[in-house]
């Protein structure tokens, strides 16, 4: 069996699969409970991410 690893820029067209994939409505948060109480992640709307957080991941 061949194991390859792509590496691709990341684009603006790609933070909407992202975010379905962890906060969406399909998403699986069981992940959230091992948070802890000190860490206060919240799920975040894809309105927030596509305004606010998508400079984080892209250089505007």
């Amino acid at each position: 069996m061949e194991n390859n690893i792509r590496l691709k820029t990341v684009e603006e067209s790609d933070l909407k699969a992202w975010w379905e994939k962890r906060f969406g409505p399909q998403a699986d948060l069981e992940w959230m409970k091992y948070n802890g109480p000190y860490f206060k992640s919240p799920v975040e709307s894809w309105d927030f991410m596509s305004i606010i957080k998508k400079r984080q991941y892209i250089a505007l």
